[in-house]
């Protein structure tokens, strides 16, 4: 498995477990906290497609690596924005835009399960 299929995996699956987190936040809590943990965790999907990418291009890739360096270090640089965007600008709840955050990794972990059990290899 390429480390491009294994973002798009632990995005899927991040995805999934979002879809779970706003329905059960939607009859717990208030509409604003549902819609800063669906934006964090569209920011996290977003991200980790891009880290994918990117890593994948960095370690797999011939002739100029460094312009993939540069990339993801302008990939953080965006993220930061963008989170500070979401909640200084639009207010969002900062807890729940960290808690959809997390779920990219909650989805690594799941992935990374899946690939275990398969017992398959990640390539470049």
């Amino acid at each position: 498995m390429t480390t491009g299929a294994f973002a798009r995996l632990a995005a899927g699956l991040e995805l999934a477990v979002t879809a779970v987190v706003a329905v059960v936040a939607a009859v717990a809590s208030a509409p604003d906290f549902v819609l800063g943990v669906v934006v964090g965790a569209f920011l996290g999907a977003i991200n980790l497609l891009a880290l994918g990418w990117l890593c994948g291009r960095l370690l797999g890739g011939s002739g100029a690596r460094w312009p993939y360096g540069v990339l993801l270090g302008g990939k953080l640089v965006l993220l930061i924005a963008l989170v500070y965007g979401a909640i200084r600008v639009a207010s969002m709840d900062p807890i729940a835009l960290v808690t959809g955050l997390s779920l990219s990794a909650l989805g690594i972990v799941m992935a990374a399960g899946w690939i275990a059990v398969r017992k398959l290899e990640l390539t470049t």
